[in-house]
């Protein structure tokens, strides 16, 4: 079974870094941000299991 991993703050540090890695061991990353654009190279990476998502 696929596990799905919610990160608060993944622009920056350990959340960063884990979301990072997640998808290269077949996991499913949701990732927040307060930039969006700081994500982009991780989705690039593994589109199909990073989701993005901007917080305001």
């Amino acid at each position: 079974m696929t596990q799905t991993w919610f990160i608060i703050g993944a622009s920056s540090g350990f959340g960063r870094a884990f979301a990072f890695h997640a998808p290269r061991q077949d996991q499913n990353v949701v990732a927040t941000t307060r930039c969006a654009p700081s994500l982009d190279d991780i989705v690039a990476k593994a589109p199909e299991g990073a989701l993005p998502l901007h917080r305001m």
